[in-house]
């Protein structure tokens, strides 16, 4: 089948949902291979969410809950390795990437649909993200039903019942229990209720409160969880945030971000993104359904971006913190493209992004390749944990200790999940006032007449070992290698029964 016979055939639905399942099953099963033949380790965030997982829970310290209880799933199948750990997210990689079909199906027609999937399921940024398990992958997946649910809402033909509307809010209540960054939603449909009398016919009725209360109903339970501990996850999500700085205003933060929004999306969707963006400026005026529509996707990824760029100004965003946007940014780039199949051409401007993901999972399967291509740093945060937790437990074991206490959240999360078939507790040493993270909340060490090994960081630990009561071992030094001239410097000091600080 020629290029040009298979561009005519994409007007057929059936073999469009075909050749869609095609491509994004296949990739679904290349990432899960890479992710069981990577030697990278859990991540402190991701050791953190298993930990969580072990306790099912309605939300967490600082992240809602949905991330473990879909750990908690995959685990339950097939243990709990680091390939099953991660499982999760090239499955809701590949649903997502299914649902933006369906959205560009229903939309802009059947083109439209496979090029949504194909062009969001091959996006840097999803090649990324497959490889990780974090709050970013579910949220997308929800994000994505909620899409469709309101694109269907707003813009089919014949008015939606009760139930399109009820699973729109549970789809919205699903995705804020993935991560609070769903509340964007909010916002960019307040913004096409203002900009678009579609919208607001559509959704002052009925539908429109039925959204909101099967949203709440939704998320109930982790508000109450959050109103029994005191909000903890809330505040933990604003000061995030970081307003209070005295650094406000960093145009090198900015540029940082503008920067990395560029090398997630790829300068291909950019750049057709703005196209899609000036054309819909061009027109704002105009009442046919193909602008309305536009503007209903623009809508829902513009304003997130400008957030994004304009936080990142005054304090610091994360490059992730913009991922919403991404949906609905590369079903409007599809809807731009099925219209004239001559364009269809300038998707082998795409081919870069496939570059890019035979690359990344390539350095993610080959230490070697890492070290000759000099990008150690890159995945410093992936490696040598599973080594300093058999280092820690055997110094804690020769040291005589009950337990290990370490006052680093991310070595106490990665301590958990590597020492997690060894002999010794874990616990977390509590730097006064209010916990700053769950294991801190959850696992405080109390001061007790166990012997303690204390695992550190800390160039001048005094005032933790001043806490303890007493004096303390000689320290153990451990230095681990991370390639690229990395290192992680560790400290272990013995403290003994008679030492320590008996309550």
């Amino acid at each position: 089948m020629t290029v040009s016979s298979f561009w005519q055939r994409l007007d057929e639905r059936r073999f469009a949902l075909r050749a869609t399942l095609v491509i994004v099953l296949a990739l679904a099963v290349v990432r899960i291979a890479v992710l069981i033949a990577t030697p990278l380790n859990l991540g402190p965030d991701e050791a953190q969410y298993w930990f969580w997982s072990l306790t099912p829970d309605f939300g967490y310290f600082s992240k809602p809950p949905l991330i473990a209880w879909s750990i908690g799933a995959t685990t339950s199948l097939c243990g709990d390795s680091e390939a099953c750990v991660r499982l999760a997210s090239p499955l809701y990689a590949a649903g997502t990437a299914l649902v933006c079909f369906f959205i560009g199906l229903r939309l802009f027609g059947a083109r439209a649909g496979f090029l949504s999937a194909v062009i969001f399921t091959t996006l840097p940024a999803s090649f990324f993200s497959a490889l990780l398990i974090t709050t970013d992958v579910p949220l997308l997946f929800f994000w994505a039903l909620t899409l469709l649910g309101l694109a269907a809402l707003i813009h089919d033909e014949r008015p939606s019942g009760p139930a399109l509307a009820l699973a729109i809010g549970a789809a919205a209540g699903l995705g804020f229990l993935a991560k609070y960054a769903m509340g964007y939603a909010a916002l960019c449909l307040g913004l096409l209720i203002l900009m678009d009398a579609r919208a607001r016919a559509r959704l002052y009725t009925l539908n429109g409160a039925l959204i909101v209360g099967a949203f709440v109903l939704t998320i109930s339970p982790n508000i109450i969880w959050n109103a029994a501990h005191g909000f903890p996850t809330f505040w933990h999500t604003a000061e995030n945030a970081n307003w209070q700085t005295d650094s406000n205003f960093n145009p090198e933060k900015l540029a940082e971000f503008a920067g990395a929004q560029l090398g997630l999306l790829g300068p291909f969707t950019v750049f057709l993104l703005a196209l899609a963006a000036i054309a819909l400026w061009k027109n704002r005026n105009a009442g046919d359904a193909l602008s309305s529509r536009m503007k209903f996707l623009l809508l829902f990824s513009l304003p997130i971006l400008l957030i994004g760029l304009a936080q990142s100004f005054i304090s610091r965003a994360n490059a992730n913190w913009a991922a919403p946007a991404f949906l609905s940014a590369v079903i409007a780039v599809a809807g731009m493209l099925a219209r004239d199949p001559r364009i269809a051409r300038a998707l082998w401007l795409a081919a870069p992004h496939a570059i890019i993901g035979i690359l990344l999972y390539s350095l993610a399967v080959s230490p070697a390749l890492i070290s000759a291509l000099g990008r150690e740093n890159d995945v410093k945060r992936l490696r040598g944990w599973d080594v300093q937790a058999a280092n820690v437990l055997r110094e804690a074991e020769r040291m005589g200790a009950n337990l290990i206490v370490s006052d680093d959240r991310e070595d106490m999360a990665s301590l958990l999940y590597y020492t997690r078939h060894g002999s010794l507790p874990v616990r977390m040493w509590v730097d006064g006032g209010h916990p700053q993270n769950h294991f801190e909340m959850f696992l405080p060490y109390m001061n007790g007449d166990e012997t303690i090994a204390l695992v550190t960081r800390r160039r001048d630990p005094s005032r933790v070992l001043a806490s303890l009561g007493g004096d303390a071992s000689e320290p153990v030094d451990l230095t681990l290698e991370l390639g690229g001239g990395k290192v992680r410097n560790l400290k272990i000091f013995a403290i003994t029964p008679a030492r320590a600080n008996r309550q």
